[in-house]
C-alpha cells in the first residue's frame, strides 16, 4: 500500500507526486481460523482503548470507523455525519503550526479525532520517501516531529502517531529502531499532557520468522493491516477462499491474542484505484465484504482507504460508493443486528466436478449457532439440473455440513441461505446478512464414453525417417502403434470418435479423459520414457477425411498437448485432455467428429532398431478399445 496524501500549508496542497513503487508482491499461505464471534457497537470519538482476554476472541467494539485520508478541512463534518469518529491526516513537518491547529479545530468540531501521519516533503528519509520524516537512527529519532507534537498535543482529538510504513518491503526499519521511535514519541506527547497511541502500517502480522510474538507490542499499539483484495489484485476478498482478507484478518487476530500483545487491529478497505489496482468495488460489494470483515469481532477499527488522495480516483470522487460509509456504520458498526450471527462461507466438501450421487457443503457461521435444518437451506441450480434437494444437516457451534442429493441431469448447483431461514445465535439473535447466495457451486457432471470407430482409426508410417509425411497406413489392424522402425521411421496412430451426436449443443465440456489399453512392446523397455512421452493432437472435425489417410501423418491440429509420462494403470493409459475441451466436437455437422492423433515426443531413437508401443484399436474386442470420456454438464 502506497500513501500519497497530504495536509500540508495552502500552498503545498495542491503539489503532485509522480512516482510510484510497486510493493512486493506478498504470499499469503492462511488457516481458515473460526473463532467464537460476537458483535459491534461504536465507542465515542474520545473512548480509550477496550480491555480484552488475550487468549480468547472475546466480543470486540469497534473503536475507530475511519477515513485514510482527509485532505480538506470541510470533509470532517461530512464524514462524522456518515458515522466516521477518526481520520489519518498527513502534516509536513516543515509545515506551519496555524495550518495545523486549522485541522486539528475542524476535526474537533465534527468529533472526529486525529491519527497524525508525519511526512517530510523537503528531505525524507533515504529509500523511503516523503511519507518517512525519521532519520534513519537505531534507536529512533523524532527530532524532526517535536514541533509537529508540540502544537497536536494541545488538542484532545489528537490520539496517535504512525512510526512506520511497510517496514519490512519499502521503508525498511530494524525492530529497535520502530520500538525507539513508539517509546519516544509516547513518551514527548505525555511530557506535554497528551496520551497517545503509535500506530504501524505493518500490512499484516506475518509469521513469527518475520514478526516475532516478542516484537509485536514493542514496535505498535496500533497494527494497521490491509489486503487490496478489490479485482483480486491481493488474494480475494470472497469470504469462502483461504485467501481471503478475512482468513488474514483472523490469522492476525489469532496472532496477537496468542502473543498476549496489548495492540488493537486496525483493516484498511480498499477504496482507491490506480496502475496496478484497477479494480473497484461495487456498492453492494463494498458493503458486503466490509460487513463480512466486521462481523468476526476480530477489528478495533476499520478504514476506508483511500478517502481523498487527490490525483488518483478514490471515495472522495466515487458518489456511487459513498453510501456504504453511513449503511457499514448502520447495519455493522452501530446497530443491533451487529450483533447478530452471520454465514461467513459456503464452501464445497467434495471433489468437483462431480457425478456423484450426493454432494456435501460446509456452511461456516461467525459465531455458534442453533436451529439449523433442512429448511434453512435452498438451493439454486442451472436449467439443466433438476429434483436435487436437502437431504441431511449435520454439525455444532459454528460449522455444519449439508448434504445435498444432486437430482438429475447436470448443471451448477450451489447452496443457499434464504432471507426466511430460522437459524439463531445463542442468545436467539436471528441470522442477519440474508440471502446468502456468496458460496462454492459444484459442476455436476453428466458422463459420456465414446469408443473409436473400427473403420476410422489405425496407424500410419513415415515415408523416410526425415519426410515428416505419411508413407504407409493401416485402418485394420487390432493394434496402433507409436514409435519407430529399424528404419527410424515414425509411428502415429490416429482415433476417431462420434461426439458431435451425443452431447447436447450448448454442453458445457468439465473433463476429457483419453484411455487406450496397452496391448504389448516391440523392441523392449519402456517406450513411453524413451521417446519421452506421448504427445496428443486434437482435432475438432477431422484431420483430412473421416476415414484415415496417408496425410492424416501430418495433417495440423486444433491443439497439442503433452508429453505425458505417465505409466498404465489396470492395463490402461489415461490422458488427460480437459486442455483441449474446446475441441471436442458438440455439433453433428458436418462430420460430428472429434480426432486424436497419438505420438511419441522423439520422432526415433536412431538405433536402427524397431521399437514401439501397441495399443488396442477400435477393431480390438469391445472391452479393449479406446475410449474418450467426457463429462459436461448444461448450463
Amino acid at each position: 500500500m502506497l500513501n500519497y496524501f497530504h495536509f500540508l500549508d495552502k500552498n503545498r496542497q495542491d503539489t503532485i507526486i509522480n512516482r510510484w513503487r510497486v510493493r512486493a508482491a506478498q504470499v499469503l499461505t492462511i488457516l481458515a481460523l473460526i473463532a467464537s464471534l460476537a458483535g459491534h457497537k461504536l465507542i465515542g470519538a474520545n473512548a480509550s482503548s477496550i480491555s480484552r482476554d488475550a487468549q480468547a476472541v472475546p466480543a470486540r467494539s469497534t473503536t475507530y470507523y475511519l477515513a485514510d485520508r482527509v485532505l480538506k478541512k470541510t470533509d470532517f463534518a461530512v464524514l462524522a455525519n456518515w458515522g466516521v469518529n477518526t481520520a489519518i491526516v498527513d502534516f509536513d513537518v516543515n509545515g506551519s503550526a496555524s495550518a495545523w491547529r486549522a485541522a486539528f479545530e475542524s476535526a474537533r468540531a465534527a468529533n472526529v479525532n486525529i491519527v497524525i501521519w508525519p511526512s517530510d516533503w523537503n528531505n525524507p528519509r533515504p529509500n523511503c520517501g516523503w511519507e518517512a520524516p525519521y532519520p534513519v537512527s537505531a534507536n529512533g529519532d523524532i527530532a524532526k516531529v517535536k514541533r509537529l507534537l508540540d502544537t497536536a498535543s494541545q488538542y484532545s482529538n489528537f490520539i496517535g502517531i504512525v512510526n512506520a510504513h511497510e517496514s519490512f518491503w519499502t521503508c525498511d526499519m530494524s525492530f529497535d529502531e520502530m520500538a525507539g521511535l513508539k517509546d519516544k514519541l509516547k513518551a514527548y506527547a505525555l511530557s506535554k499532557g497528551r496520551a497517545i497511541k503509535v500506530w504501524n502500517y505493518i500490512d499484516n502480522l506475518y509469521d513469527k520468522s518475520m514478526l516475532p510474538d516478542n516484537q509485536i507490542e514493542r514496535i505498535m499499539d496500533v497494527a494497521v493491516t490491509w489486503q487490496h483484495c478489490a479485482g483480486n489484485v491481493e488474494g480475494t476478498c470472497n469470504t469462502s477462499s483461504k485467501s481471503s482478507a478475512l482468513n488474514m484478518i483472523l490469522s492476525d487476530r489469532k496472532r496477537i491474542d496468542a502473543s498476549k500483545a496489548q495492540v488493537e487491529l486496525v483493516f484498511l478497505m480498499q477504496t482507491f484505484t490506480t496502475r496496478g489496482y484497477s479494480t473497484k468495488f461495487t456498492l453492494d460489494e463494498l458493503q458486503k465484504y466490509s460487513c463480512q470483515f466486521l462481523d468476526t469481532s476480530a477489528l478495533d477499527g476499520f478504514a476506508f482507504y483511500t478517502w481523498d488522495a487527490g490525483w488518483w480516483p478514490d471515495l472522495h470522487s466515487w458518489k456511487e460508493l459513498q453510501p456504504a460509509i453511513p449503511y457499514i456504520y448502520n447495519n455493522c458498526v452501530n446497530s443491533p443486528s451487529a450483533s447478530a450471527p452471520r454465514v461467513t462461507s459456503i464452501v464445497r466438501a467434495g471433489p468437483n466436478p462431480t457425478s456423484a450421487a450426493s454432494v456435501k457443503f460446509t456452511v461456516t457461521f461467525s459465531k455458534p449457532v442453533k436451529d439449523v435444518d433442512a429448511a434453512d437451506f435452498q438451493l439454486t441450480t442451472g436449467s439443466g439440473l433438476a429434483a436435487a434437494a436437502v437431504s441431511g444437516v449435520g454439525g455444532s457451534g459454528g460449522v455444519y455440513t449439508v448434504t445435498v442429493k444432486t437430482g438429475a441431469g447436470s448443471g451448477l448447483l450451489r447452496l443457499d441461505v434464504p432471507p426466511g431461514a430460522t437459524i439463531a445465535d445463542l442468545q436467539d439473535n436471528p441470522l442477519a446478512g440474508l440471502p446468502f447466495t456468496g458460496g462454492q457451486p459444484y459442476t455436476i457432471v453428466a458422463t459420456a464414453a465414446f469408443t473409436s470407430i473400427p473403420t476410422q482409426d489405425g496407424y500410419a508410417l513415415e515415408a523416410s525417417e526425415t519426410s515428416g509425411a505419411g508413407g504407409r497406413m493401416n485402418n485394420a489392424s487390432a493394434t496402433l502403434r507409436l514409435g519407430d522402425d529399424a528404419a527410424r521411421r515414425q509411428y502415429r496412430s490416429v482415433l476417431s470418435f462420434v461426439t458431435g451426436a451425443n452431447l447436447p449443443d450448448n454442453a458445457v465440456v468439465a473433463k476429457v479423459t483419453l484411455r487406450v489399453k496397452w496391448q504389448g512392446v516391440n523392441g523392449g523397455g519402456d517406450p513411453v520414457r524413451i521417446f519421452q512421452g506421448i504427445l496428443a493432437d486434437i482435432k475438432k472435425g477431422v484431420f483430412k477425411t473421416a476415414a484415415l489417410e496417408l496425410a492424416d501423418f501430418q495433417a495440423a491440429p486444433d491443439k497439442t498437448l503433452g508429453p505425458f509420462n505417465l505409466s498404465p494403470s489396470g492395463g490402461w493409459y489415461a490422458l488427460n485432455l480437459t486442455a483441449a475441451k474446446a475441441f471436442v466436437n458438440k455439433l453433428d455437422a458436418p462430420s460430428g467428429l472429434t480426432q486424436i492423433r497419438l505420438r511419441f515426443k522423439l520422432d526415433d531413437n536412431n538405433n536402427k532398431i524397431a521399437n514401439f508401443l501397441s495399443l488396442f484399436s477400435g477393431n480390438a474386442d469391445a472391452n479393449s478399445r479406446p475410449q474418450l470420456i467426457v463429462q459436461y454438464y448444461v448450463p
